[in-house]
């Protein structure tokens, strides 16, 4: 199948929630939130970040991107999710490659993602394993996003 990795964009935000929710419901008004201050500012300053969408010829199927902060030398993963009916076809491998080699260009020497293991399917875990990230302590590295105390932050080295 092929299918395009582009900037997103907001005609694109009612699609790339729908993705969001088929994981966690829960997450829609923190990506609504998000996304909408992201189309206002952070769009235009990519060490601040930037987000994709995958598409077919049909449909979005899958969202991500980065997240960048004051801290040097990392960005954190934000809001990777593959559409369910999609996922184990190598398309969040693929993203995720093309958020590491962009935080890599910025001068970004590490990726960060915050993982609750107890709050996550076991196959996303595999699939940062398998995609280089490990479980890491890193002082003062807090996740750009709302976490559970339980949460884990995971680093893949550039």
């Amino acid at each position: 199948m092929e299918y395009l990795i582009r900037a997103i964009e907001p005609k694109d935000l009612e699609r790339v929630l729908g993705i969001i929710t088929r994981h966690k419901e829960e997450m829609e008004d923190t990506a609504r939130d998000f996304f909408r201050i992201y189309f206002d500012s952070s769009a235009q300053e990519p060490r601040q970040g930037r987000h994709y969408v995958v598409e077919t010829e049909d449909d979005l199927v899958a969202v991500g991107g980065f997240i960048g902060f004051a801290e040097p030398g990392y960005h954190w993963v934000g809001f990777l999710y593959v559409d369910p009916y999609f996922q184990g076809q190598g398309i969040g491998t693929r993203l995720l490659e093309r958020i590491a080699g962009e935080v890599s260009a910025l001068g970004a020497r590490q990726l960060l993602v915050s993982i609750d293991p107890d709050d996550i399917p076991t196959q996303t875990v595999r699939f940062y394993e398998v995609n280089g990230f490990a479980s890491a302590i890193i002082p003062d590295a807090s996740p750009p996003l709302p976490a559970k105390p339980s949460a884990q932050v995971w680093r893949k080295m550039l």
